[in-house]
């Protein structure tokens, strides 16, 4: 058993996803991946959404309304650390994280067009029309890297405004949400997966066992075939025997 990184085992599987998409022309794999970007761009753009509100709606007037400030300022001098106003005031922390959640929404908006753009590419690399090599595979694959990453950071990007949002509040709150955003992401970003030579060997002992229940089925549909045969022959001895008992006494 060893740990792989989700975001690595996700920047595989799109590449691989990539070529094979431009590769098969066939309308059900072409359905299918237009229906996989289809659910990238509308997570991406709830996401997009989500950040545009909290920045404008959320933020943005929190920062210009000086009574707002004030109040979080006292919030954040009763902490337990500083005990007292620390080195940055409410309109600094507000700010910081308005221009991280700013990044976030435009990193969810440059996947949304990679996306779009890779859309295009599923259709135009295996047309015929492409004689001479204007789009090639190579293109669409790094389009879904591309989409991959920003749409990474973008989340990452959320993820970090929330510990910032506490910030607010302290530096013990944002310490302690630090910590456990750290932690849950540990363990929701690291996969436990088994190495290719276990699952060959765990592929090939199912294999195995099924080939042996499928040939012990077999034996005993040929066994039950054969004492069936074997009944019908005797039911058909007796009743040749009881026939010709019959001709005799009336022959009598």
């Amino acid at each position: 058993m060893h740990a792989v990184t989700w975001s690595l085992i996700r920047m595989h599987a799109r590449g691989v996803w990539a070529a094979d998409l431009v590769e098969d022309v066939r309308d059900p794999l072409q359905t299918l991946g237009i229906q996989t970007l289809r659910n990238g761009i509308t997570a991406a753009s709830f996401l997009a959404t989500a950040c545009s509100l909290i920045a404008v709606q959320g933020i943005l007037p929190t920062l210009l309304d000086q009574q707002r400030v004030d109040r979080l300022d006292r919030i954040a001098a009763a902490d337990p650390i500083t005990k007292g106003p620390g080195f940055f005031d409410a309109t600094t922390k507000l700010a910081i994280g308005e221009v991280v959640i700013l990044f976030s929404f435009l990193a969810f908006a440059q996947s949304i067009r990679m996306m779009n753009h890779l859309g295009f590419y599923t259709k135009v690399v295996p047309s015929k029309r492409n004689k001479n090599k204007h789009f090639h595979e190579e293109e669409a694959i790094a389009m879904s890297y591309r989409a991959a990453t920003t749409f990474t950071l973008g989340f990452r990007s959320f993820y970090a405004f929330i510990p910032l949002l506490m910030w607010l509040f302290g530096p013990t709150a944002l310490l302690c949400s630090t910590v456990l955003e750290v932690v849950a992401l540990w363990f929701t970003d690291t996969l436990k997966r088994k190495k290719v030579r276990e699952y060959d060997v765990e592929a090939g002992g199912s294999v195995a066992g099924k080939g042996a229940a499928q040939n012990g089925n077999a034996v005993v549909e040929m066994g039950a075939a054969q004492g069936s045969a074997s009944r019908r022959n005797n039911h058909t001895s007796g009743a040749a025997d009881k026939g010709s008992a019959a001709v005799a006494v009336g022959g009598d």
